[in-house]
């Protein structure tokens, strides 16, 4: 079963970041077209970059995010969230009955 996995790439070098824009580009087509990637894109400010992977556990998603370029080469570091996504684009279960049984916690 695939889990989600929320990156947040938090920019160090900016001027570094936007040198290495074009190879951060071809790496995240490679990724959308390879299935692992399901959305992305900078915050507003540009301070961050913003992705949600879809993978089989978290030691994919930190290889995946791992590989970014911007993070091979330092120019920024990453914040890897699991994230236990109930809706998407009007799919899930919108039941608070079911929402809680599956919490750790419960």
């Amino acid at each position: 079963m695939a889990s989600w996995f929320l990156v947040l790439s938090k920019t160090i070098d900016r001027v570094a970041r936007l040198a290495a824009s074009s190879e951060h580009q071809a790496w995240q087509r490679g990724r959308h077209e390879a299935g692992e990637v399901v959305i992305s894109g900078p915050s507003v400010d540009r301070k961050m970059g913003i992705y949600l992977l879809r993978c089989e556990s978290r030691e994919e998603a930190e290889t995946i995010a791992g590989s970014d370029p911007h993070h091979v080469q330092g120019n920024s570091t990453y914040e890897l969230i699991e994230w236990e996504v109930h809706q998407m684009m009007g799919e899930g279960s919108f039941s608070s009955e079911e929402f809680l049984s599956n919490r750790p916690d419960a």
